[in-house]
């Protein structure tokens, strides 16, 4: 879950093990991201929610809209891009709610 995980990396330090000691793997039929058409919404909203909690210090607040920004960008070009216009408007409303604006929402 992202949101989780962005809650556990707010409190607790993060990185990276260079062996690895998970397996993932992808694209079996009963994977989450398959029931659903826009995963990266769902981390949108997650990064939204985690900026309107105020629990982040300066640093963690700078790189999470960092990475809103980015991440909404890509979603808002790609659902324009497919004629979804008021998808990506929703997604440019929830981030005027945290004063946050990609160049994408100002087209």
């Amino acid at each position: 879950d992202y949101g989780e995980w962005l809650r556990i990396a707010r409190k607790v330090p993060v990185g990276l093990i260079e062996r690895p000691y998970v397996i993932k793997y992808g694209g079996h039929a009963d994977q989450r991201s398959r029931q659903f058409s826009a995963m990266d919404r769902f981390r949108i909203q997650s990064l939204v929610n985690i900026l309107k909690s105020g629990v982040l210090n300066p640093e963690q607040e700078k790189a999470t809209r960092k990475m809103l920004k980015i991440k909404s960008g890509i979603y808002i070009l790609g659902a324009l891009k497919r004629g979804l216009k008021e998808e990506a408007q929703i997604i440019c409303e929830l981030l005027q709610e945290i004063h946050l604006e990609p160049d994408a929402c100002m087209s």
